[in-house]
């Protein structure tokens, strides 16, 4: 039997069409127990509806709210159907859409009612799930278990499919409501069922004993959850807890599950928010986010009737230890003020071109996997004036506390946390898939990006540089990205912040989008590092160049080199510069261009960045003015004029242009130089580029 396809529907190569904003709650009657689903352009989402099983379908969040609900099961003769339609669930199996629920017969009290639930199975088309009629299959009931059933709920496990469901006041379920799973055998048949977990915690049994609606999640680093809803559902108590299932362990052991110790979603008094759960969980339409849909109560009495209302929010997995704090911070002020949110693979904003959220680096893929560790040995931070820097090569002016390091995410390890927001008034951007514009960093708080960007880069990177604060101190960090696969690298990516705002603007913005990666060298750091070895004007991460000439140009290895399509080289000056700092920059080409000899590129970009003092209070701008592309057919060098109020450079420029020679040799398809240069120069490299070319 293949698995349920909750998941195929939204995991898609091709990314869909956004969808609009919208608010909470989704729906104020009859919204208890909400599930949804997104298939094929379309969200259909079912509730208790107590007499039929009605799925409601819309092309957008916000269009759910009206549209009109489809009945597409009823029966009003068969005493098992007399009443308590509840929870139903949409999955697909063997490419046919089945939906679970639960019904009672009509009985005078609730210790007759709840022996008597029943799950049912009701087969569609292998459409849409309104694509053909459904019809009942039968019932679902392991061959061990008589009691009553009741929150039906399919997870695949290992590639098999396991059926979970809450047991009630039935002789083998003691202390009221407990979780079971059995292994399906069919889409309408189940083997003998399993107790894997019953109330034990204040949580779970005050007032009221009972464990219901489990509805499974697996977190980005693979660990599988079962969430489950714990309590009364007529109280405030009422809430979400989890079990986690041993990695490789078999489903059906109770002993493979280990319940957390806390509710992962309570009562919120402040915002309103009473006894949230029976929840499910969907993917957005591009497969990159987690979404959670639940119910619960805005009057404080709680109540477990057709008055509890569905809510829809983006699932939010914090990282343990240090960058939680960060995390929840982040989701408070920037989903709240619609700035951008925090999904479980990083950071997304709200585009208005496109109308949806997206990764902030340019385009993006539909999903995004990996894992990174700080690397100690290439990271400086600046503090107090001063910087130190950890690692070979540089020198060790000052090793910082730990204490410094408490802001920088650490492992994999991944735990579960929700926070309940007030969701009645304020507008979600819908769960959309990625825009295919480009996008930059300059209207993100820099303060984010080393919580953040390490989630952002697709598998086959390497390492990632970013700009932070920590405790209003700028730091500097580098990490360096571990592949499942080292072999499977397509290509890999270095990136530095440049030391203008524009520059790692453009940076990042650029080399996501390119497979580039952009490596930034400053005359003035160079002097700096290898001379004085004071770092204490660093704007942002710069290379620090070893005493020996000999050294490793950072973080890069020809091994690293070899996975590279593209590469874009950013080299800073200063306008006027002596023989002496001409020959560091020259040394430093020339090392370059001996890392990056042995590889093949698609292009090679190498910008001249060229800083001058434009005024009387001496701010330093970024003069970039001359694009100068060489076309392959015609052996011509385009130079085009970009900016008419640069300051053209000193004859004495000429020798620091003469540095990049080498890299005009390298084995480029499409080199390109960028910059400001001497109109004898740029023949020069017209006729070096040749010569490169044809072996003249």
């Amino acid at each position: 039997m293949g698995p349920p396809t909750l998941w195929l529907g939204v995991l898609a190569a091709v990314c869909v069409a956004s969808t609009s904003a919208f608010t909470n709650p989704i729906k104020t009657l009859n919204g208890s127990d909400p599930f949804m689903i997104y298939w094929d352009g379309m969200y259909y989402m079912t509730t208790t509806s107590w007499s039929n099983v009605e799925i409601t379908a819309a092309s957008t969040i916000e269009g759910l709210k009206t549209a009109t609900p489809q009945v597409v099961y009823t029966d009003t003769t068969n005493p098992l159907f007399a009443e308590n339609w509840w929870a139903p669930e949409m999955w697909r199996v063997n490419d046919r859409w089945y939906i679970y629920f639960s019904t009672s017969e009509d009985l005078p009290s609730w210790d007759l009612i709840l022996p008597s639930l029943r799950i049912w199975a009701l087969e569609g088309g292998s459409g849409t799930p309104l694509s053909e009629p459904y019809k009942l299959v039968s019932e679902v009931r392991p061959p061990n278990y008589h009691g009553g059933m009741l929150d039906p709920s399919i997870y695949n496990v290992g590639g098999r499919d396991y059926f979970f469901f809450s047991s009630v006041n039935g002789p083998e379920s003691p202390n009221g409501a407990s979780l079971w799973i059995a292994e399906m055998t069919s889409p309408s048949d189940i083997g003998p069922a399993t107790m894997i977990s019953f109330p034990e915690h204040d949580w779970e049994t005050d007032p009221s004993p009972v464990l219901e609606g489990p509805a499974g999640i697996t977190s980005p680093n693979g660990t599988i959850f079962m969430v489950y809803s714990a309590n009364s559902c007529n109280t405030q108590d009422y809430t979400l807890g989890a079990l986690q299932l041993e990695e490789g362990a078999d489903p059906l052991l109770a002993s493979s599950w280990t319940k957390l110790p806390e509710p992962l979603l309570t009562t919120s008094v402040d915002n309103g928010m009473y006894g949230p759960g029976h929840n499910g969980f969907f993917k957005s339409p591009d497969g990159t986010q987690d979404w959670m849909i639940f119910h619960a109560n805005r009057d404080s009495s709680g109540r477990c009737d057709e008055y509890r209302q569905t809510f829809v929010q983006p699932l939010a997995l914090d990282r343990r230890r240090q960058n939680k704090r960060l995390l929840e911070s982040y989701e408070r002020h920037g989903m709240r003020l619609g700035e951008a949110r925090m999904s479980p693979w990083g950071l997304q904003r709200f585009e208005e071109d496109c109308e949806e959220w997206v990764p902030p680096l340019g385009d993006w893929p539909c999903e995004v996997r990996g894992r990174w560790l700080l690397r100690n040995g290439y990271q400086c931070i600046n503090h107090g004036g001063k910087s130190y820097c950890l690692g070979h090569g540089v020198p060790k002016l000052t090793t910082p506390s730990a204490s410094n390091l408490d802001a920088f995410a650490g492992g994999e390890e991944i735990e579960l946390k929700w926070n309940l927001e007030d969701r009645a008034g304020d507008a979600y951007p819908a769960p959309t898939a990625t825009c295919t514009s480009r996008h930059r960093l300059a209207a993100l708080p820099q303060e984010i990006l080393q919580q953040i960007l390490s989630y952002l880069v697709p598998r086959g990177s390497a390492y990632q540089f970013f700009y932070a604060r920590h405790n209003n101190k700028p730091v500097a960090i580098v990490q360096q990205f571990i592949p499942a696969n080292e072999h499977g690298l397509r290509s890999a990516h270095l990136a530095l912040a440049g030391t203008s705002r524009y520059w790692r603007d453009v940076v990042y913005s650029r080399f996501y989008g390119m497979n580039t990666f952009a490596f930034n060298i400053g005359t003035t750091t160079m002097e700096i590092s290898v001379e004085s070895h004071d770092f204490k004007r660093f704007e942002s991460w710069v290379k620090v160049l070893s005493e020996e000439h000999s050294g490793p140009l950072g973080p890069i290895s020809q091994a690293t080199a070899k996975y590279l399509k593209s590469a874009m080289l950013l080299f800073a000056f200063p306008i006027s510069l002596g023989s002496k700092e001409v020959g560091q920059l020259a040394d430093v080409v020339a090392r370059a261009a001996r890392m990056l000899e042995s590889t093949t590129f698609s292009k090679l970009q190498i910008h001249l960045q060229a800083l001058g003092r434009m005024n009387k209070m001496y701010d330093t701008i970024l003069v970039d003015s001359l694009d100068v592309d060489f076309c392959e057919t015609t052996n011509v060098i385009q130079v085009k004029l970009r900016d008419l109020k640069v300051v053209p450079p000193s004859s004495r420029s000429n020798k620091v242009q003469r540095a990049f020679e080498p890299l005009l040799k390298l084995n480029a398809f499409e080199p390109v130089i960028s910059g400001l240069m001497a109109e004898d120069f740029a023949q020069e490299i017209k006729d070096n580029i040749t010569v490169a070319r044809t072996g003249a």
